[in-house]
């Protein structure tokens, strides 16, 4: 490194321009050496995953076989967190392409493994308006609305189904 400086204060005049070549080189080779092994990708880490005992809680990497701290077993554990994000997926991607039953079961499923995530709740209050259930929909934003007294999307849902009878 000594001797691209000095070779750099030769052809640019001052050690700060070399300096700056030099970092700008590192940026570059380690810029490179993360594509080569990411693929050039700008995904972020996944989450870590919590040991599910509750003494425990150490944060674990998603594809550990075990917690590192208490050795208990965590297969699955990873997956099983994230799994009603994936519903909630599936039932956003089955609403745009109007298949509503699917939609209104996949949102179902997210609230009854997760009854506090309101942003489910809105989503199942809604599929179930638009397949004619008024009343389920009605229950849901309340339901909502209990929990986040501020929910514009629930609130917003009950004057809808109040302005119009049906």
């Amino acid at each position: 490194m000594e001797e691209e400086a000095t070779a750099g204060e030769m052809t640019n005049g001052t050690a700060g321009e070399a300096a700056q070549a030099g970092k700008a080189a590192e940026a570059t080779e380690a810029t490179e050496a993360t594509e080569a092994t990411d693929g050039g990708t700008d995904q972020p880490s996944p989450p870590l995953v919590p040991c599910p005992v509750p003494l425990c809680g150490t944060p674990n990497d998603p594809d550990a076989a075990t917690c590192s701290a208490c050795d208990t077993p965590l297969f699955g554990y990873g997956r099983l967190r994230l799994y009603p994000d994936y519903l909630f997926n599936q039932g956003l991607a089955a609403a745009r392409d109007n298949r509503l039953t699917a939609a209104r079961d996949c949102f179902a499923a997210v609230v009854h493994w997760c009854p506090t995530d309101t942003e489910a709740r809105n989503a199942l209050a809604l599929a179930s308006l638009q397949l004619g259930d008024r009343d389920s929909a009605r229950w849901h934003w309340q339901e909502v609305l209990r929990r986040r007294s501020g929910d514009r999307r629930a609130a917003s849902g009950l004057s809808r189904l109040d302005r119009d009878p049906g």
